[in-house]
């Protein structure tokens, strides 16, 4: 698609998944009502997302927090449902225009902090540069904008999300759970590494270690 195309001056194609839902505030992106969804049903205390696609193969996490491993299977129906409803009219493109002003402001400001403004330009290119891209596409965002805004309007984003986020084979869900003894085992294994060491010590090397 010529967004997508356009997207590798931006880094990859998941810098226009970024454009539309860069984070997750309570107002916003499609993924925002998901965070909802999933804070007022009580299955997360926390949710955030974050994308990096700095790297050959993007990676769009969306992470519960502080929620019971039960709670899976309710969750991803959660999330399917929500970005269903938003892949069939349920976007706010006024939404998506102010999202799109803000990060064009920002791309146009390049404000680096105290950060070299060199450098930074430098490690932006790398995001294409790396895998055989155009270095320079990094530094043009024009044209990337405007097909933005277009698709926009052309329905790009609803389809975006059908294709990339429901239809695909590519989505993987990780589940870490606290071990409430490890802490423990790990105190007792490393008592017992310093006692084995100990025991070898001879008086003189205890006289010495003191």
């Amino acid at each position: 698609a010529p967004i997508y195309r356009a997207a590798q001056g931006l880094g990859s194609f998941l810098s226009v998944v970024k454009m539309f839902c860069r984070i997750c505030h309570p107002d916003g992106s499609p993924f925002a009502v998901d965070c909802r969804a999933i804070l007022e049903n009580g299955l997360g205390q926390e949710v955030s997302l974050y994308v990096d696609d700095g790297i050959q193969q993007p990676v769009l996490a969306l992470e519960v927090q502080y929620t019971e491993e039960s709670n899976r299977e309710i969750i991803e129906q959660t999330v399917r449902r929500v970005l269903t409803e938003q892949a069939n009219g349920g976007l706010d493109h006024e939404e998506l225009t102010a999202t799109f002003n803000s990060m064009e402001f920002a791309q146009r400001e390049h404000d680096f902090g105290g950060f070299p403004r060199g450098l930074a330009y430098g490690l932006s290119m790398l995001n294409t540069w790396l895998y055989d891209g155009d270095p320079i596409d990094t530094l043009e965002f024009d044209e990337v904008f405007a097909e933005l805004r277009r698709g926009m309007n052309e329905g790009y984003f609803e389809e975006l999300i059908r294709t990339e986020l429901l239809v695909t084979d590519a989505i993987a869900t990780v589940i870490a759970v606290p071990d409430d003894t490890l802490g423990e085992a790990k105190a007792k294994a490393e008592q017992a590494r310093v006692d084995a060491i100990c025991g070898q010590w001879t008086e003189p090397d205890r006289d010495a270690a003191v």
